[in-house]
């Protein structure tokens, strides 16, 4: 709204994807900030893996920006041994803007239309995969007023 301080919740980057979700009702149905990147591996050097980390929403805390990771959140690690993650969104930045790829998506009121996410292994590693695109959702009943 005009006027007022308007904070997403969505912050893409080439390296990491940062934003709020509803996590399942096994979890606790909450709101939650969600993180996915590459973590520093402990069992080799120059490793990494990709991790997924969360923490839950507090909508009464000082800001509502996914905070940097201060307090350690909840983490899982999806894949071991990773090289290099890479993330480009597909959208436009204004609405009279034609959409195309961007290595970054920050401080836009909608979210992208498309996420690209590229995993690659080192050369010696036999696993190879394909880029996941995949098309970010909001229920429209879910509204956030802060």
């Amino acid at each position: 709204e005009e006027g007022e301080d308007y904070q997403p919740l969505f912050l893409g980057r080439v390296d990491s994807v940062r934003f709020a979700t509803l996590l399942p009702e096994h979890l606790g149905g909450d709101i939650a900030l969600m993180e996915l990147a590459l973590a520093e591996a402990d069992d080799a050097e120059g490793a990494a893996n990709l991790v997924l980390r969360w923490r839950r929403f507090d909508p009464d805390a000082e800001t509502v920006a996914i905070p940097e990771p201060d307090a350690a959140p909840e983490q899982r690690v999806l894949l071991e041994r990773v090289e290099a993650l890479e993330l480009a969104y597909f959208g436009a930045f204004g609405q009279d803007e034609l959409p195309e790829w961007w290595e970054a998506w920050e401080g836009q009121v909608e979210l992208p239309q498309l996420v690209l996410l590229e995993v690659r292994f080192a050369e010696d590693d036999p696993r190879r995969w394909p880029g996941l695109t995949v098309q970010p959702m909001i229920d429209q009943a879910l509204t956030f007023q802060f």
